[in-house]
């Protein structure tokens, strides 16, 4: 696959911000999102790429930009209308969940689906499966369309995750077997605790009182995502990302180790 994976690692904790509207003493309460969704990433290379490439901000709103940077990336549309909002060529597939070991080696990992289900006595997965005689009759979209049926004893499992190995045994229809890797060894969320702020006057203002949950990835665990364009040169770096511009180091990694079923 053409273009870079990049994995991006917090320097910080991070901030995704959910659709859930938010302001300080009437909606308080933030809640974040990990992974981010595609946008918020696209968002965040678009931006870096801009500034890597030292663009006047003032021009490049008006559309008086050099012209490959709107080819590139686009824009939100420009007050002349001269550029439509548009991602210009830039596309980006993930982001993943990620994490690299001592030699290097970046590994991603996938929320377990909510057909894979565990015993809790007997500590394997299995996976659902269609029912041939269900006792009843529902007008279905399809004709073929059957209702799935969890094997006695087994139940979802929250907050457990597959690694690249367990993920394409689950691709090829089989229950991973063995430990899951659990989210506490990924990423935590964290809440703090916060004030609203009088720009003016750079004080606190009475009662606008907050509270944000912020995402703490576990060491060495990150962001995995694909570009399609070469905008990260040097290899590694660091870019401003997710609320708060809080700061992410970012590194282009070999893509023969992702499984085929990503790249």
């Amino acid at each position: 696959m053409s273009g870079q994976w990049v994995f991006i690692q917090p320097q910080d904790v991070w901030m995704f911000r959910d659709s859930k509207p938010f302001t300080a003493q009437q909606s308080f309460n933030a809640r974040s999102q990990f992974p981010p969704n595609p946008q918020t990433l696209q968002g965040v290379i678009r931006s870096y790429y801009l500034e890597s490439q030292g663009t006047d901000w003032q021009a490049y709103a008006q559309g008086t930009e050099r012209a490959s940077l709107y080819k590139a990336v686009g824009s939100a549309g420009t007050k002349d209308g001269k550029y439509a909002p548009s991602m210009g060529d830039l596309q980006i597939q993930g982001p993943y969940i990620a994490k690299k070991d001592d030699t290097g080696k970046v590994e991603i990992f996938v929320h377990a689906p909510l057909d894979l289900v565990y015993h809790a006595e007997n500590k394997d997965y299995a996976l659902l499966s269609p029912t041939q005689n269900s006792g009843f009759v529902t007008g279905g979209v399809f004709d073929s369309w059957q209702p799935l049926t969890s094997p006695i004893g087994y139940k979802h499992k929250e907050g457990v995750w597959l690694n690249q190995n367990q993920f394409t045994t689950y691709l090829a229809g089989k229950a991973p077997q063995g430990k899951l890797t659990e989210q506490d060894d990924l990423f935590l969320y964290e809440d703090r605790i916060g004030l609203g702020l009088d720009y003016g006057r750079r004080a606190n203002v009475e009662s606008l009182l907050y509270r944000a949950k912020f995402v703490r990835p576990c060491d060495d665990v990150g962001l995995l995502v694909h570009v399609n364009l070469d905008i990260f040169q040097g290899g590694n770096g660091y870019l401003r990302i997710g609320g708060e511009s809080r700061s992410g180091r970012f590194s282009v990694v070999d893509d023969s180790t992702l499984p085929q079923t990503i790249t």
